[in-house]
């Protein structure tokens, strides 16, 4: 899988993320790296429910990985963590990611850090 990740679309991506962290695998940290890194470069094609399970699957495989999430928050905005209304938004809505899911698997610190980075890009 390593070896072919650079051929792996966005959906491909998630999915193989979420399928680890399903089972709560992980061989080594390289795995994850390796796919946060393909994700970064392929972000514009992830779907709210592609970075849901990309988020989702790094909170149960214990992997944070600061790159990703600022590159996640360009793609999403935080206006419920904004004073104020922001003169363009991002394609996706960070509503639209499952936060609560998230959350409740232990997630909060990555949450945390990703509204935090989403409000500097959207307001």
């Amino acid at each position: 899988m390593a070896t072919q990740i650079n051929t792996f679309d966005a959906r491909g991506l998630a999915n193989s993320a979420w399928a680890f962290g399903k089972l709560k695998y992980s061989p080594n940290q390289k795995l994850p790296a390796l796919i946060a890194a393909a994700a970064i470069d392929k972000m514009e094609a992830f779907s709210a429910q592609n970075l849901s399970n990309l988020l989702w699957s790094f909170v149960y495989l214990h992997y944070r990985n600061e790159q990703l999430l600022t590159a996640v928050a360009k793609q999403v905005s935080c206006t419920s963590r904004c004073a104020s209304g922001c003169a363009s938004k991002p394609a996706l809505s960070l509503r639209a990611v499952d936060l609560p899911g998230i959350a409740a698997r232990g997630g909060i610190s990555h949450l945390q850090r990703l509204c935090s980075l989403a409000c500097q890009y959207d307001c």
